[in-house]
């Protein structure tokens, strides 16, 4: 039986660059994975000005075609305007893109998926996915993520993907794990993890958007707050990533008294060779999200994870069993736990092993499987 062909619906960063289309790598991968499942793939992105960030690159398969709307965002009656006045059109492009296809999927939260998803409410004749990638039960949402989530959840005739499992969910909100790598990836991980050790110079690591809220200001804080005894064992903190604040950490870095790098976005084999390195990573983030994927990435490699008790997040990390779940994100805190699990030199490969067991849920295969049968009934 031929493979159907798949819509996908988003606002994704991409970049028209030599004569190619870049996107964000992370999310490509688990597109191009997609073509396991489906002939083609047809993706609606968001073009982004400029050169594409390092942690973009064009698809490799040839069976994915990216299309792009234009960017839209910013402060200023202008901009705001300039939305406004580009809304009508752009439900006319997301309208006759969903016309050619039997299967659409969305990537929420964001415009052009929010327009898809009114349009399933009352489109019987196409199987739709929608996938929210935002914490699910946060508390006061912006009112457009709001508003998504209570369409999502009307439209009865499509299949949700959530971050996390919560109690009274609609029968058609599925949880699922965001993947991460192919199994072929997470035996090569967890070989380097089971080489790992932990009884010297230690290794930590922060990956995520350079932005106050992800948390990389309070590592900084949390690190100086360190007895000497403790900063000792640390052989370097790396920070990875790039965001609007990144300027004001990279100055409030230099306040280290650790040896420390900032290195910017990088692409997949630079990050495996930072996990492959790192023993520990921090990640007291308190932005809205539904389960980081760099966190079972770094899981994988037997990195142990200090975070947040973010939405789903405390569902996989197990306080003190396979990593540190903070209740508080105050440096003071942040540095006693820390602290204390650097000293416990015999505990660190003990919690380090629990914590590759979080990855094994996060495979593509798994994923696409799911996707598959769950989801749009193919097999």
């Amino acid at each position: 039986m031929k493979k159907p062909h798949l819509l996908i619906i988003s606002d994704t960063p991409m970049w028209h660059h030599e004569a190619k289309v870049h996107v964000f790598e992370a999310t490509l991968r688990e597109v191009e994975m997609l073509t396991n499942e489906f002939e083609n793939i047809t993706w609606l992105g968001a073009s982004n000005p400029g050169k594409p960030n390092a942690n973009a690159r064009p698809e490799s398969t040839g069976n994915i075609t990216c299309i792009t709307l234009p960017l839209l965002g910013g402060g200023g009656i202008w901009n705001k305007l300039k939305q406004v006045l580009c809304l009508p059109w752009f439900f006319v492009r997301v309208l006759l893109l969903i016309l050619k296809y039997k299967y659409v999927h969305t990537r929420a939260p964001s415009v052009p998926a929010g327009m898809a998803i009114l349009i399933s409410k009352y489109d019987k004749r196409r199987h739709y996915w929608h996938k929210f990638a935002g914490n699910w039960v946060q508390k006061h949402p912006p009112k457009s993520y709001l508003l998504q989530k209570k369409l999502m959840i009307a439209a009865k005739n499509t299949k949700i993907a959530i971050n996390g499992y919560w109690p009274n969910s609609p029968p058609h909100v599925l949880s699922f794990e965001n993947p991460c790598f192919s199994e072929d990836e997470l035996a090569i991980a967890l070989q380097v993890a089971e080489m790992k050790k932990y009884n010297s110079q230690l290794e930590l690591l922060f990956v995520g958007r350079m932005e106050w809220p992800k948390g990389p200001g309070r590592i900084i804080d949390a690190i100086n707050l360190l007895p000497e005894t403790v900063k000792q064992k640390i052989n370097v903190l790396r920070l990875v990533g790039k965001g609007m604040d990144d300027q004001a950490i990279r100055e409030k870095a230099k306040s280290l008294t650790i040896p420390f790098e900032i290195t910017g976005p990088l692409g997949r084999k630079g990050l495996n060779q930072l996990y492959s390195s790192s023993h520990i990573f921090l990640l007291p983030s308190s932005a809205s999200e539904g389960f980081p994927k760099v966190v079972a990435e770094a899981a994988a490699y037997g990195c142990i994870p200090v975070t947040s008790d973010v939405s789903a997040i405390g569902q996989y990390v197990k306080d003190g069993e396979n990593g540190i779940l903070l209740q508080s994100l105050e440096p003071k805190t942040i540095a006693k736990r820390l602290g204390e699990l650097i000293l416990d030199t015999k505990e660190l490969p003990v919690i380090a092993k629990k914590a590759t067991e979080i990855a094994k849920l996060y495979t593509y295969e798994r994923y696409n499987e799911r996707i598959a049968t769950e989801v749009f009934q193919l097999r």
